[in-house]
């Protein structure tokens, strides 16, 4: 079963892509900061990852950083998103790794399901 880790500091939010992606037959976790994420993703590292970008403790683009998806965890694919679209923090995001940037005003918990799914297809799957 493919993991998916969520990081999202918005509860409403979060449960609903952790109740849409459990149904969709993903093992689901959730962190509602970045330092709980870098925690539990250097742990045990989901294959993907959807990260908030403002989020307390440490950002996003933080994370991505300590995370090194590039070097230390390049099986992990990271889907950052945000209620912001700042082109220097696109451009770092995808510099560090990750292989999309969206805003979520413009995708619903629907559209955001296809995504990982979408995602998840183009890597190979682990045992």
């Amino acid at each position: 079963m493919q993991k998916v880790l969520i990081v999202e500091d918005n509860a409403a939010l979060r449960k609903i892509y952790v109740t849409l992606l459990t149904k969709e037959g993903y093992e689901v976790a959730f962190a509602v900061d970045g330092k709980e994420a870098l925690a539990m993703a250097t742990a045990n590292p989901p294959e993907l990852i959807l990260l908030d970008v403002m989020m307390p403790n440490l950002d996003g683009v933080g994370f991505l950083r300590a995370f090194d998806v590039k070097g230390k965890h390049p099986d992990t694919k990271v889907i950052m998103f945000s209620n912001t679209e700042v082109p220097a923090k696109v451009k770092e995001a995808l510099e560090l790794g990750a292989v999309r940037y969206m805003t979520k005003y413009n995708f619903t918990p629907k559209d955001m399901v296809a995504l990982v799914r979408e995602t998840l297809a183009s890597r190979p799957r682990t045992p």
